[in-house]
Formats: structure tokens, C-alpha cells, sequence
């Protein structure tokens, strides 16, 4: 009966879930964000790398210049230390060369340079949108950390929601911390 036990005792030590105590990386990548007050972390926002694609954000104007910098009214969402991928389509006549994949350079809250030489392509035809599996820091997909602090020595630290979970939107001053 020992020996019965002891088997069965064996056996299940085997069936335990495996969990590792390691810093290495996480399975998936992850965007921060982080804003300083002075020297002082307040805020860092996460999101997984890629999101599910993105409505079509449109473009209201294009520059005939290399490389073009595309104009977006209301924004687009992206952090401006980011440099998303994203997807251009309608593009007509001499425009449809700006349509495909590209790798945007932020330059404002509503503008971003995209590596086409638009120079000799004359006046914008089409309805130009684009789509994106990048974060922007306007959609609830995102965990916001913030710090609180006395002079320079952090007091607290605290989740937006309580908890740390991928419902929070990243703005430049988040202020909803509990």
C-alpha cells in the first residue's frame, strides 16, 4: 500500500502546470509609451504590437513632393516616436502609385510622410484612405500605468483601470488613474 501511495503521489507531481520565473520576453511585442514630468515617469501606456486592422482613415490632402506627407483631418491616432505600417489604397491616374504598403514617418497629430515621390503626379485624384495593424493611442486598447510622486521620489503606482488590462486609450495627459 506504501508503494501504491507513493506511486500515485509520484505521478502526480508530474501532472503539475509548468510556470517559469524568468525576465525573458514576452510572447508577444508590445508598443510603449511613456510621459515624463521633468525627470518623473507619470504615465506608461502598453499595447500588443498589432491590432486587428483598422477602419479606413481618409486623407484629405496629399503634397506633390518626396517624400509625400499625407494630411489627415481629426487625426490619426499614432504616437509621434512611432513609425506604423500601413496600407494606401485609392490612388487613381497618376496616383495610383501611391497605393501598397508603406512605412509612415509621423510628423503631427494630423500629418505623416509616407516614402513616395509624388513631384510629378499633379493634382490628387481619388479617394485616398488608409488602414493600419499599428496601436494608435486613440483606441481602448491599451494598459496605462501611472506613477504619483513626492518631489522626485515615486509614492505610488497605480493601474487607469484598477487592474492592468487593454482597455484604455493612450492620450498625451491621461488623467483617470484610481
Amino acid at each position: 500500500m506504501k508503494k501504491l501511495l507513493l506511486v500515485l503521489a509520484s505521478l502526480s507531481a508530474f501532472a503539475q502546470t509548468e510556470f517559469r520565473l524568468s525576465q525573458r520576453n514576452p510572447d508577444v511585442g508590445y508598443q510603449y509609451i511613456a510621459g515624463y514630468s521633468g525627470s518623473n515617469l507619470i504615465y506608461l501606456c502598453k499595447a500588443a504590437s498589432i491590432q486587428p486592422v483598422s477602419p479606413a482613415i481618409s486623407v484629405a490632402s496629399a503634397t506633390n513632393a518626396s517624400p509625400t506627407v499625407l494630411t489627415v483631418s481629426g487625426g490619426h491616432g499614432f504616437d509621434v516616436s512611432s513609425k506604423p505600417n500601413i496600407s494606401v489604397s485609392g490612388g487613381t491616374g497618376n496616383w495610383v502609385a501611391i497605393n501598397g504598403a508603406r512605412t509612415a514617418t509621423i510628423i503631427s497629430s494630423t500629418t505623416l510622410s509616407i516614402p513616395v515621390d509624388a513631384t510629378a503626379f499633379g493634382a490628387l485624384t481619388g479617394t485616398i484612405v488608409f488602414t493600419t495593424r499599428a496601436p494608435r493611442t486613440t483606441s481602448s486598447i491599451w494598459s496605462v500605468q501611472f506613477f504619483v510622486y513626492s518631489g522626485s521620489n515615486m509614492i505610488w503606482s497605480g493601474w487607469s483601470t484598477g487592474v492592468p488590462s487593454s482597455t484604455t486609450t493612450c492620450t498625451t495627459s491621461p488623467t483617470q488613474y484610481q
